[in-house]
Parts: C-alpha cells; structure tokens; sequence
C-alpha cells in the first residue's frame, strides 16, 4: 500500500519572493503545496493545520482549498493575534443587521405606529414624534439607522437650543427608538449605548405663594367657574395635566373619596385607587358630583382660560405651578415623603422628592394653602 501523505513543511529555494511552503496531502491526489512570504506566517499556518489534522484526522486537508487558507490569512491579517476567526464569526453572525439600509425615516414611521398600538396619549404621542423629527432631520431622513454614531448624536444633542432638562427628554426618547432599531435588527448596537446622561444642574421648585393661590382661584370663579374644579385637581391633589385630560366621571369616588387612576391609562400601565387628599379638594370638585361625563376641553382652550385666570389675578403662574405648589405645601404639613408620593402615585425612591420639596414653606402657611376652598 502507497505510504500515507503526511503534512510538512517545504522549501523552494528557486521562488525569491514566497520560498516557504506547507505540502497538504489530498485523498486520492497528490499534495497540494501553498507558500507564504516569510518562514514565520508558514509556521503559523502550519501549526494551525497540525492542530486540525491531530483533532480531525488527515482526511479534513482535502477540503481545505487555496482559496480557504487565502481567507484565513487575510482573515487573520484583520484581527488582532489574541481572538479566534470562528469567535469572530459567531459575534458577527449573532449581531449583524439584515436590514441595515432602513433609513431613519422609514424606521420612525415604523415606531411611531408601535407606539400608536400601544394606547399612549395623544400629547404623549406628540411629544416623542416632536423629539423624533428633530434627530431624523439633523441625520438626515434618508440616512440608514445603521449608518448613525455616538458622535453624531452628541453633536445633535449639543446643538439643540433648549434646557439642560429638555435635551435630556430628547435624549431619552431617542434611546428609546434606537432600543426599538436594535430589536427590529436595523443596527447592531444603539449609538447611545452607554453615552452619559445630560447632567441636569438641580433648580428649586417653582411654586405660588399662598395668596397668589388665592387671588388665583378667586379669578377663575369670576371669569371661567366650569374649569376650576380642574384647576383643583392640579393644586390640591398634585396631577399633571395630561393624567387629568385621561379621568373619567367613574374615576372619582366621592363615597370614597378617592380618584382611580386606570391602568390602561396611567403612564406606568398600573392602576391605582388614591385616597388621603384634603377636605378641600372635595369641595372644589362637587360641582362634578352629579354629573354623568367629565366636561372636556381642547388643550388650547384650557391654555387660554388658564392664562386669562392668573392675569385676571395678577399673579405669576410658573411651570407647573399646581403640582409644585401641592408637593411643597403637602410635604410641609405633613413631613412625610412617603404620604405625599403615595398621592402622587410614585412607587420608587421618595428620598429625591422629600429632599426637592422640604424646607420651601412652613406648616402654617401649608395649613391656609388646604383651607383654600370656594
């Protein structure tokens, strides 16, 4: 029987520019002979091939082509000598993006419909297709998603004209849509992915003098009384507004007098039953007791009534003013971070909370700020 072809090394003394060589046995051909530039990529290859065959038997060289250890070589001219080709074949194989060409444009459209499925409000909806618009035309709505950096994200960021606050909502809702791009495997990785947060330089809370609330809703029973008990919900229970927009007349119980929050409608998706308020929200909202359906207003119309009342009152209406003025005024008479956040239906940490609000008005002056009634 012919003797078994073995791998080995050779060497052609009459090739000047590749003289070293690795003779490869082929089943039923003669070896197959590949030659390199320098002794040391032929002892590397060579090594490789011997670990192969040790662990495969010989039989595996005749599958491996020119071409093969052509790639291979090129292959490992790319990474670095510590990682293993087949490593880097699983991580590419596992992260690369099928759909890499989807624009942003495209892919906006796509979220903004998921996030239209997902029952949020409308000023909600507004506000992240606001955001959303602002990155997709600062990259460039053709721009493929896969094609965006950390380093063109930072410079959209820096260039927004807003608050330190604002451009970290826009920084927020743009890691939301690129979490989004990642599942939809239009880019491998977010370009937010463990960027730093804006820092956000912490302001004292803007908030109305008791006699301003006053002269306030003395106004807003002169000039607009329908809009008042609304206006209570905001001072004297502490809720935004868009979660006022979303109540119902079934919401508030006045036997028990609580507000339900339901969970297809609250921003955590959970439902709450609050209770504890003062007496004098009650009183402010009895008007609504008989009623079947809660009156509704355009956003623009309780905008316009809103800035009538407080000029009518010639007072200042800072940003949020009701649940400022609610978390301070609560939060000095009764001390307790965990009672306030309670009807605030926060169910994380209060320490931020009680540390933003205490100290801002005293017991006394909270005391008049729940006698406040119509």
């Amino acid at each position: 029987m012919p003797k078994q072809a073995e791998l080995r090394k050779i060497e052609r003394d009459d090739r000047r520019a590749s003289k070293w060589g690795i003779s490869i046995p082929q089943t039923g051909k003669r070896p197959r002979r590949v030659f390199f530039k320098t002794a040391r990529a032929r002892d590397f290859e060579f090594n490789k091939l011997k670990r192969l065959t040790r662990d495969e038997g010989h039989g595996v060289l005749s599958d491996v082509t020119a071409a093969d250890v052509a790639l291979l070589k090129d292959i490992r001219s790319i990474l670095p000598a510590d990682i293993d080709p087949r490593e880097a074949c699983r991580f590419y194989v596992a992260h690369r993006c099928p759909d890499s060409t989807v624009s942003l444009n495209e892919a906006m459209r796509g979220f903004l419909k998921k996030q239209q499925l997902a029952h949020i409000s409308q000023e909600h909806y507004n506000h992240i297709e606001l955001h959303l618009n602002r990155l997709v035309d600062g990259a460039g709505r053709e721009t493929p998603v896969s094609g965006v950096g950390q380093d063109m994200i930072s410079d959209l960021l820096l260039g927004l004209p807003f608050q330190p606050t604002t451009v970290d909502g826009h920084q927020k809702n743009w890691g939301t849509f690129f979490n989004w791009c990642v599942k939809q495997q239009y880019c491998a990785m977010s370009p937010l992915a463990g960027m730093d947060r804006i820092d956000i330089p912490e302001t004292e809370p803007e908030f109305m003098p008791v006699p301003d609330v006053k002269a306030f809703f003395k106004a807003a029973l002169e000039i607009h009384p329908d809009y008042a008990p609304v206006l209570a919900l905001s001072f004297f229970a502490g809720m935004r507004s868009s979660a006022i927009r979303r109540l119902e007349r079934a919401d508030i119980d006045f036997e028990q007098r609580g507000i339900r929050h339901r969970g297809a409608q609250h921003k955590t998706k959970r439902r709450f039953f609050v209770q504890d308020f003062e007496d004098n929200l009650w009183a402010w909202l009895e008007p609504w007791r008989k009623l079947t359906e809660l009156p509704n207003w355009p956003s623009s119309t309780a905008i316009k009534w809103r800035e009538n009342i407080y000029k009518k009152a010639k007072v200042v209406f800072p940003h949020n003013a009701g649940r400022h003025s609610f978390c301070t005024y609560h939060v000095a008479l009764f001390g307790s971070a965990d009672r306030t956040a309670n009807l605030l239906t926060h169910r994380g940490s209060v320490s931020t909370l009680y540390d933003h609000y205490r100290g801002n008005a005293t017991k006394a002056k909270a005391e008049r700020y729940f006698k406040i009634v119509p």
